[in-house]
């Protein structure tokens, strides 16, 4: 861990009870201790925060002057810029492609994959927005050692993206779970349509029309011992009921409609949904948020861990729920997605939403500036 600079982590902490990111260098950290000449690591930065990817990569440069051989695994196709000799491009299983870092860029490994360019990936067409359908005023949401979320203002129009770009443990998240109700706040307001909302559960939020898709899918948005079909239709099983008892038929048919409209590639609906690759299983949770047919969906680094050919069908659909008067609220980590998919973005630092910005504004230099740590009068870093 201290070759990772985690040396604040206490070792004997359950490590279900650290954050994501941290798990995530605990893992590293195993793989570490061994005298490894072959290291495979399959999306080793997903959670990861800019600071940890950049310890994670010089020690990958060490191992390389080791001569330990790295097979590295990812969807962010910048970094291998950064660490990549050659580069192997799969699509549906199949190997289709590769090349020699120094004679490609990323765009050919978009265009390899999805036959388009980076830059098409965030094609959007404008769509006058409506009414207010959310409204957040004076959010304040309790952290472990200081308020994770601090007086949040917000609104979100119908037809309208925004986006809620940050760095790790800037606050997106823990806005995004009190606006839903996971999270209790001791300040502030919550209205959808006009309701007022403030001191109700998810269960309350999810029936006036709030959905959520959140951060890890594994552990908080699939049942990993359930099948496709039972994840699909798991938050709208009510409307399933036939007498007494839910209606397989209904079931079935509604999750099939579901597949069909995301696209989502499954062997069969009775599949266990960890059987399917990470972009479909990221498109059953967001099948299953749709089906409760809510008017704000909230989506919480909603591209992590899947490929360019599935963020270009996640970008896709959302740009279709805002065309059809959905109110979508986005939480990313990646410039690109933010810059590329919100009409206007909120950037947090330290719980705090310190800038909104849209049009001309957005621009990488002023999304970094927004989202750094905030200088005390002393020069010290809060």
């Amino acid at each position: 861990l201290a070759r990772l600079q985690q040396s604040d982590v206490d070792v004997d902490t359950l490590v279900g009870e650290l954050p994501i990111g941290v798990q995530q260098m605990v893992e590293i950290g195993r793989a570490l201790t061994e005298d490894v000449r072959i290291l495979i690591m399959d999306e080793p930065t997903s959670a990861l925060s800019n600071a940890e990817v950049d310890v994670l990569f010089d020690v990958l440069e060490e191992l390389r002057r080791d001569d330990v051989t790295v097979i590295y695994i990812s969807h962010k196709l910048e970094e291998f810029q950064r660490i990549g000799d050659r580069v192997f491009v799969l699509r549906d299983g199949r190997l289709v492609a590769e090349a020699d870092m120094s004679d490609i860029d990323t765009g050919w490994i978009v265009r390899t994959m999805v036959g388009r360019s980076e830059d098409e990936l965030y094609a959007r067409t404008a769509v006058e927005p409506g009414d207010v359908v959310l409204e957040v005023s004076g959010l304040t949401v309790p952290g472990d050692h200081k308020d994770a979320v601090v007086d949040a203002e917000l609104r979100l129009r119908r037809g309208e993206i925004v986006g809620v770009y940050g760095l790790m443990g800037a606050g997106r998240t823990e806005l995004l779970e009190a606006i839903f109700g996971l999270r209790p706040s001791s300040a502030g307001t919550v209205s959808l349509a006009g309701r007022d909302l403030a001191g109700t559960s998810a269960t309350v939020r999810i029936k006036a029309g709030l959905a959520m898709v959140p951060e890890d899918r594994q552990r908080a948005g699939l049942v990993q011992t359930s099948t496709v079909s039972e994840n699909i239709t798991l938050a709208s099983l009510r409307s399933f009921v036939r007498g007494l008892l839910v209606s397989p038929k209904l079931v079935m048919a509604a999750a099939t409609a579901k597949v069909k409209e995301l696209s989502i590639k499954v062997p069969a609906l009775n599949a266990n949904v960890m059987s399917l690759s990470g972009g479909n299983q990221q498109k059953v949770v967001i099948a299953r948020a749709l089906l409760t047919h809510p008017q704000v969906l909230l989506l919480d680094e909603p591209t992590r861990g899947v490929d360019v050919g599935a963020k270009a069908e996640i970008f896709a659909l959302m740009e279709k729920l805002a065309a059809d008067g959905l109110g979508v609220l986005f939480a990313s980590s990646e410039l690109a997605e933010v810059r590329g998919m919100a009409d206007r973005v909120l950037v947090m630092a330290q719980g705090r939403i310190t800038a909104e910005l849209s049009g001309a504004e957005l621009v990488d230099e002023a999304l970094v500036a927004a989202s750094a740590p905030i200088e005390t009068t002393s020069g010290a870093t809060t």
